[in-house]
């Protein structure tokens, strides 16, 4: 007989949950649905309160802190810049805008791995610790309901920084202004509003605003090699890589997808040609 419940997953898999998207190196570990599906224990604990079941307890849902080591981010320097100065001023509220795939998720997990900040739930209220920023992810997925009674609890906190991340390309700024380099666009209530679905409650709580770029083929080959340097027993030539990164199509989710599926060995992308049999030579009449 086939087992159709659910089965805890094997660790040793590469998989992400099908809900957040993101992998269990993040969220820890995953239970697996007989049609091929993942779900992580803080989806799981959102999805019981949508249905009627107990809301997750605080401290439960996704991981706070990773154990695992994170890889060093690539590409997007003034974007990079932007965000550090944001979270080393005086506490605030940024937003951190970035299409599907951009990158969120792993920045966001860079700075948790390095102590600065926690992931928190919008449901929980619950405050970091001093000197910790906290990290409230997609709050696009939010009702509008949840994004207004959000903005009046962030709008209750001086002495924190929060970081709010939400999918959405960058609107046109209203105006950019620059310092040695370094670009900072400045927008528009209106044109955030309309870019990303956000309550503009929400956006009225809202400080500083950083954004990720869709990747390019460029800059995710760079991103294949970053990851693959912590997996020294795959090697695969950098026209691969090139191709892989191509394949992705614009896409961060994708590309790790795609690395996810090559195993140990050195790689290329001929297959190698037997040696040809020598003809036997012909004997003198």
């Amino acid at each position: 007989m086939v087992e159709r419940g659910p089965t805890r997953a094997d660790p040793a898999l590469e998989a992400w949950c099908s809900f957040c998207c993101r992998p269990h190196t993040e969220v820890g570990a995953l239970v697996a649905g007989p049609a091929g599906a993942f779900i992580c224990a803080g989806c799981t604990g959102e999805s019981s309160g949508m249905l009627g079941g107990p809301a997750p307890a605080p401290g439960t849902g996704r991981a706070l802190e990773r154990s695992a080591p994170t890889l060093q981010l690539v590409g997007q320097e003034g974007a990079q810049a932007l965000l550090e100065r944001a979270l080393a001023g005086p506490p605030s509220c940024t937003l951190l805008l970035g299409p599907e795939g951009s990158g969120k998720s792993v920045w966001v997990s860079a700075l948790v791995a390095d102590g600065r900040a926690v992931r928190g739930e919008p449901a929980q209220r619950t405050l970091p610790p001093l000197g910790r920023a906290l990290v409230l992810e997609d709050v696009d997925r939010l009702p509008a309901e949840e994004q207004g009674a959000l903005a009046s609890w962030l709008g209750s906190l001086s002495a924190h920084s929060v970081l709010l991340s939400a999918r959405a390309d960058a609107p046109k700024p209203l105006l950019t202004l620059y310092e040695e380099g370094l670009a900072l666009p400045v927008f528009a209530a209106p044109a955030l509003a309309e870019a990303t679905a956000l309550d503009p409650r929400l956006l009225a709580a809202v400080g500083p605003v950083v954004c990720l770029a869709r990747p390019d083929a460029a800059l995710l080959a760079q991103v294949a090699r970053a990851q693959l340097s912590a997996r020294p027993e795959v090697q695969v030539p950098d026209e691969a890589l090139e191709a892989l990164a191509r394949a992705a199509g614009g896409s961060g989710h994708v590309l790790s997808s795609l690395l996810s599926r090559l195993c140990a060995g050195t790689w290329t992308l001929e297959a190698a040609r037997p040696p040809s049999a020598k003809r036997p030579k012909k004997g003198k009449a």
